[in-house]
């Protein structure tokens, strides 16, 4: 007989479900037939219609042919886990990788990956953010249906503080500030559109910034985003003439040719909790930072 341990993230299923997925090649008659026959067992007592709520802990007992056991396959590209708990997981997105699932892109995704990576069903992780196809750096995911909840509604409070690090062209007048706009989507150009005033349909952005290090015609500069729209940091630096080394879109293509960058010098580089009620699941959490650099950036600001 196997003996299969119900894991955190698997608690809620039904028995059905749960077998489902750790022996993916088990029909289901011959579920129902093993379940007639009591041969399905949670914690040594037969199961009686394979819709038994189960909880962590919980050791299923099955007889079943061993050709039935087939490991799942592994993903090719294995993703970095910078930070993981029971409710949480912090990924490093590598750039030129979806953020989650799209039918017309068809590329590669972070979601996708991870859900492979852990060996756990389609649909347990929900992302919490989400970053460009070529920005890399931190991504957070819920593990289950209450964190996920939890985690989106502190994210929602700003109790989830995201922090972006890039390398901009030029040099700033000021060291730090912030920074208001107007953000209109292209659709057809697949890009976005700056003013400095109000435009039909265009949404106020608001850009905080500090200056970190300066050196061979560049600036290290830390972004936080006040609002989160699409491409907002690299259009708006770009609007102010600092575009992003190595941005494809909204760079300059002389610059970028000048240093040499052919990826866009962007990350999701830190994460800062600030959870205040005491009786918050998620309260272990407060002042908790996490952080992931990538310093083989720093090189372009040395000449």
């Amino acid at each position: 007989m196997r003996i299969l341990r119900v894991e955190k993230n698997e608690e809620g299923k039904t028995l059905e479900q749960f077998l489902s997925v750790r022996v993916p090649t088990m029909a289901k008659a011959i579920f129902l037939a093993h379940l007639r026959r009591g041969d399905l067992l949670i914690d040594g007592r037969p199961a009686d219609t394979g819709k038994e709520v189960l909880r962590t802990g919980n050791r299923i007992g099955l007889s079943i042919e061993e050709r039935h056991f087939v490991p799942k396959a592994k993903p090719q590209r294995l993703l970095h886990i910078v930070y993981e708990d029971e409710k949480m997981i912090v990924a490093d997105k590598p750039e030129g990788m979806l953020s989650h699932p799209d039918e017309k892109l068809k590329e590669p995704d972070l979601l996708s990956l991870l859900t492979q990576q852990k060996q756990v069903a389609p649909g347990t992780f929900a992302l919490i953010n989400r970053l460009d196809f070529n920005t890399t750096g931190l991504i957070l995911l819920g593990k289950d249906p209450a964190s996920i909840r939890e985690l989106n509604d502190a994210a929602f409070k700003n109790q989830i503080r995201k922090f972006y690090r890039c390398l901009a062209c030029g040099y700033w007048d000021r060291p730090k500030g912030e920074l208001r706009a107007f953000l209109l989507k292209d659709e057809p150009a697949g890009l976005v559109r700056i003013s400095e005033s109000p435009m039909p349909k265009a949404q106020e952005i608001i850009t905080d910034y500090e200056v970190l290090a300066e050196g061979n015609g560049l600036s290290l500069v830390e972004i936080e985003l006040m609002t989160g729209k699409t491409h907002q940091i690299r259009a708006h630096l770009a609007s102010l003439g600092h575009p992003i080394l190595g941005d494809p879109l909204y760079g300059k293509e002389v610059l970028n040719k000048r240093y040499g960058a052919t990826k866009q010098a962007l990350w999701a580089s830190k994460l800062v909790f600030s959870i205040p009620d005491p009786l918050s699941p998620l309260y272990y959490l407060t002042e908790k930072t996490i952080v992931h650099d990538q310093p083989q950036w720093l090189k372009y600001l040395q000449k």
